[in-house]
């Protein structure tokens, strides 16, 4: 079953004030001996003493790797008024865009500049719950009973009245199809938004979405949509077929909890169970067991870094089989985690107590 929270303890490093240090570093090649215990990343070693192959894991059942703190964000050197950050997306001018636990608590920062979209600008009321930039850069955004959009000079709130959906709540999990058309959820339905109108596709009866814990669907590179819920299996949408519930007993899942969904660089879909990695092709759910990889836990996270790692609340999944936790590098300090995007090489993270900005030293 799924706990009550997904979040990871990160480990950190605070940065040295006037090192300079940038979100890349190149490493010296190392000796190419395997040794599992040098702390250096040689031979075919994946990471650090971690990660050779299936047989031979450096008798380790996961492999760690340590983060620099590049920059900490918060209300004491920003303009963010409330330390608790949740959600976080990036437009294509460079802005990231990140959303406080406050109502109508929204900021777009530039790299110098923070601007806050409070409710006296925005018409923000309500707590964000999901926010999307679109492919023609318009903002999207959802509350609980609002949905809003946000060209760059206007605002545009839509109530669940004029949505058409009145006795829906929770809207959330923003996505955007590849003819963009924009769906998300409510606690009874999926609902697309084509420019004029509103369209409800209703969820089976005693079927919700999951939307804890930052959890939101996935769209696939056919517009197929995998929509998480309370452990009643996963509700699929596609076009044409509506919505259609998957579970044990119509396909090969091996149980009904399965989450966190995420599409990798060649338009595979891959979710998780408790305590297993999956892979979803062609309608089937391959599921990465001790014959084929190493037992993983942990939510992943919609987010790629440059090389294709998969990134995920308990680290990273290194060719969808080695999980990868953080460990601290000299502080002891640990981190919580509410969302990441990966920026200039750069993760960055949104916590309780504001945004961090850090590198992964995959070599040390």
């Amino acid at each position: 079953m799924k706990q009550q929270s997904f979040k990871i303890l990160l480990s950190c490093a605070l940065l040295l004030v006037g090192l300079g240090y940038g979100c890349r570093k190149d490493k010296a090649p190392q000796e190419n001996v395997p040794t599992c215990n040098d702390g250096i990343k040689n031979g075919n070693e994946i990471f650090v003493d971690c990660g050779l192959n299936k047989d031979e894991h450096c008798g380790s059942s996961a492999c760690s790797v340590n983060i620099q703190v590049i920059e900490e964000l918060n209300s004491s050197n920003s303009s963010i008024t409330e330390s608790k950050c949740e959600y976080i997306a990036e437009d294509k001018y460079g802005n990231v865009w990140i959303s406080t636990y406050a109502n109508g608590g929204l900021y777009k920062y530039d790299g110098q500049r923070w601007i806050n979209y409070d409710s006296t600008q925005s018409g923000l009321l309500q707590r964000i719950t999901s926010i999307l930039v679109a492919s023609d850069s318009t903002m999207w955004l959802t509350s609980s009973y609002f949905l809003y959009q946000y060209d760059g000079i206007n605002w545009t709130t839509f109530s669940r009245d004029s949505i058409g959906a009145p006795f829906s709540s929770g809207f959330g999990g923003l996505l955007e199809a590849s003819t963009g058309e924009i769906y998300f959820t409510s606690s009874t339905e999926l609902i697309r938004y084509d420019g004029t109108t509103f369209t409800e596709f209703n969820f089976p009866q005693g079927i919700k979405p999951y939307t804890q814990d930052y959890s939101s669907p996935l769209i696939d590179c056919n517009d197929n949509i995998y929509i998480e819920t309370e452990a009643k299996g996963l509700l699929m949408y596609s076009n044409g077929n509506g919505i259609s519930l998957i579970t044990k007993d119509n396909s090969n899942l091996v149980d009904n909890d399965i989450w966190g969904f995420v599409l990798d660089n060649d338009c595979n879909v891959w979710g998780q169970n408790d305590s297993r990695v999956v892979e979803v092709k062609s309608g089937n759910f391959i599921f990465q067991t001790e014959e084929n990889s190493v037992e993983y836990t942990g939510t992943i996270q919609k987010t790629l870094t440059e090389n294709g790692h998969i990134m995920t609340q308990k680290g990273i999944i290194w060719d969808k089989k080695f999980p990868v936790f953080f460990q601290r590098k000299s502080t002891g300090e640990n981190f919580e985690y509410n969302q990441v995007i990966y920026k200039d090489s750069c993760f960055w993270f949104t916590t309780d107590y504001g945004v961090v900005k850090a590198t992964i030293l995959f070599d040390e």
